[in-house]
């Protein structure tokens, strides 16, 4: 697999200029340092869990911090 930066890429979009400007309909790019990995067959799922549609979120909820502890004991994640 070859690694290119993301950033080096061309980009298509044809409102990019419009969209950016629009801090609502902006896109932004996150990036992400994989802790851990597993298989969607091990994914867990539980009732309380935090979730959001969009690829990253900025935590503003309790559920948060509940999902994030809780994934870190059941990965054997330490602080």
């Amino acid at each position: 697999m070859i690694q290119v930066p993301i950033t080096s890429l061309p980009i298509k979009a044809s409102q990019l200029t419009t969209l950016a400007q629009d801090a609502e309909k902006a896109e932004y790019m996150v990036r992400v340092e994989w802790i851990k990995a597993v298989p969607a067959s091990e994914a867990i799922r539980e009732k309380g869990f935090f979730g959001n549609q969009n690829s990253a979120a900025k935590p503003r909820v309790k559920k948060w911090l509940h999902t994030v502890e809780r994934l870190k004991t059941r990965f054997g994640i330490p602080d």
